[in-house]
């Protein structure tokens, strides 16, 4: 009998063998009492979602990287849990329920049958993915009242977090750009290598700087657990209003963050989508509802390490991509979100992030 380390990794082999039986019982479309014509399948770097109908069923895949491990049932369960609980604070109309894959009495698989379960889902309502804010800003269809209401639908959720103080310290700061940066030398064939290295000087010398502001925000609770992946892709419209979704579930280490760090991600998509006049209206209205003290010490800091980290992402999913075209698009999306995490800490600002800051009303 395999003992310790041994029936660890036999556990593991068993759980992701069933679940290529499961992947193939929702692709079927048997779980739904629909033929395979009716699913639509969306494969992500962590996850299979199964479209039908009205509704979209999310399962967890069973693999492995920094800081998410989906490899085992019992893994899979707790982050199915943890995704309702957390995405009902902004889209609880769109997050229903976890439900079980159950193997029958006859061997057969089931959607929340009598059996055991042998994997989970998170069912989710299904929405006009035509009403994705990045889709929006891409077709031009993006207003100043949209965007205006989305910063204050931010402002809200953000003062409803409580406090978490035991994170964003200015240690675990500089220890995420010793992490970016070296993620981003895995990738000098895509990013240039004195330039990677000069950005972390830059950071390291702009968080030196701004130390006694982030530890005083951190102080007052302006570190709290927000949504940790705030991009336009994870913004849709629901019923007419802007609704946050698909938070970060699986780290809080990631999640809770100052909340200008949160938000800057959102500004980042904005200003890299050409609507830079609209990241200042969307930082005006969050700003007006729950102000932030040395905001534009701290900014441009945040704005920064959000644009570093996704270089990195881009550059990573060059790999991944199945034609030299969609390789491409991954490469120069590198290099913008590179550039723009180089811009963000330029001194003097450039205009466009000068008027994003004058949004603090700060000297």
């Amino acid at each position: 009998m395999a003992t310790g380390r041994g029936a660890a990794a036999a556990q593991v082999a068993a759980d992701s063998d069933m679940q290529a039986e499961v992947m193939a019982f929702l692709a079927s479309g048997r779980a739904f009492g629909v033929g395979p014509e009716s699913v639509t399948l969306r494969l992500t770097h962590c996850a299979a979602v199964f479209l039908v109908g009205d509704r979209a069923w999310k399962l967890k895949r069973a693999m492995h990287f920094v800081g998410v491990d989906y490899r085992t049932l019992r893994g899979r369960e707790r982050a199915c849990q943890a995704e309702i609980s957390l995405n009902r604070r902004t889209a609880p109309d769109l997050y229903l329920a976890v439900t079980a894959i159950t193997r029958e009495a006859d061997g057969a698989l089931a959607l929340d049958g009598e059996g055991r379960p042998c994997d989970w889902l998170v069912q989710m309502r299904r929405f006009d993915e035509a009403g994705l804010f990045d889709r929006l800003a891409e077709a031009g269809r993006l207003t100043p009242a949209l965007v205006a209401s989305l910063g204050e639908e931010v402002g809200r959720f953000h003062a409803r977090q409580p406090p978490t103080p035991g994170h964003g310290s200015i240690a675990h700061v500089a220890h995420v750009l010793a992490l970016d940066h070296a993620m981003q030398r895995r990738h000098l064939d895509v990013l240039p290598a004195a330039a990677v290295d000069s950005l972390y000087a830059a950071s390291g010398a702009c968080l030196t700087r701004v130390a006694p502001q982030i530890e005083a925000r951190r102080a007052s609770g302006f570190v709290r657990h927000g949504h940790g992946d705030l991009r336009l892709a994870n913004i849709c419209l629901w019923q007419g209003a802007p609704t946050l979704f698909d938070c970060v579930d699986f780290s809080d280490a990631i999640a809770c963050t100052d909340v200008l760090h949160d938000i800057a991600f959102l500004l980042m998509d904005l200003m890299q989508h050409g609507c830079a006049d609209l990241a200042a209206l969307a930082l005006g209205r969050y700003v007006a509802l729950l102000p932030q003290p040395f905001g534009a010490k701290v900014l441009p800091l945040f704005l920064s390490m959000r644009g570093a980290m996704r270089a990195y992402t881009h550059a990573a999913a060059m790999q991944r991509q199945t034609s030299a075209a969609a390789a491409e698009a991954r490469r120069r999306a590198a290099l913008a979100d590179f550039a723009f995490a180089e811009a963000a800490l330029a001194d003097p600002p450039t205009p466009a992030f000068a008027h994003l800051l004058a949004c603090f009303g700060e000297p």
